[in-house]
């Protein structure tokens, strides 16, 4: 903290020292060189930009955030409906995904709405579902360590 304080105090010397062009004799110590004046400003500049990208990432790990929804996302969806699911009250297929969410933790944590039915064969509707309603799954997905899984699944208003 001391040395942000200490860029900060010569950053603001330099500008006095330049718009008060006679400089008393208590200023004289004060005085820089044009090459010190731009490092300083220029590391200012850096503190200022690595703070803005500390705020940045802070948003990214643990908040809840839009996900794109394309085919792989999809694909994890039908992979963890898949697998034999204590969670669900009865296996799930999904005709459609309205909308993604996602929570960066020690994986990806994906909140799924989606138009579906209960089934018989979950992950992707066939014809048998001709009456959707709207679920809300959570799936948690670690592809390092090949693993997916629904966390819950209910139904929605």
């Amino acid at each position: 903290m001391r040395s942000l304080r200490y860029v900060v105090a010569n950053a603001l010397r330099v500008f006095v020292s330049v718009k008060n062009k006679r400089r008393s004799a208590q200023d004289k110590d004060i005085s820089f060189s044009m090459r010190q004046s731009t490092i300083i400003l220029s590391l200012l500049a850096l503190l200022v930009a690595l703070i803005g990208c500390k705020a940045a990432v802070v948003h990214l790990v643990g908040n809840w955030m839009a996900a794109t929804k394309n085919v792989h996302t999809e694909d994890l969806l039908a992979q963890a409906l898949q697998k034999q699911n204590t969670k669900l009250k009865s296996p799930l297929c999904f005709t459609e995904v309205t909308y993604i969410e996602q929570q960066i933790v020690n994986g990806i944590h994906f909140r799924y709405h989606i138009l579906g039915c209960e089934t018989t064969t979950p992950g992707r509707c066939s014809t048998d579902c001709t009456t959707p309603s709207k679920y809300a799954v959570e799936v948690f997905a670690q592809p390092w360590a090949d693993v997916v899984q629904v966390v819950s699944g209910a139904q929605v208003q």
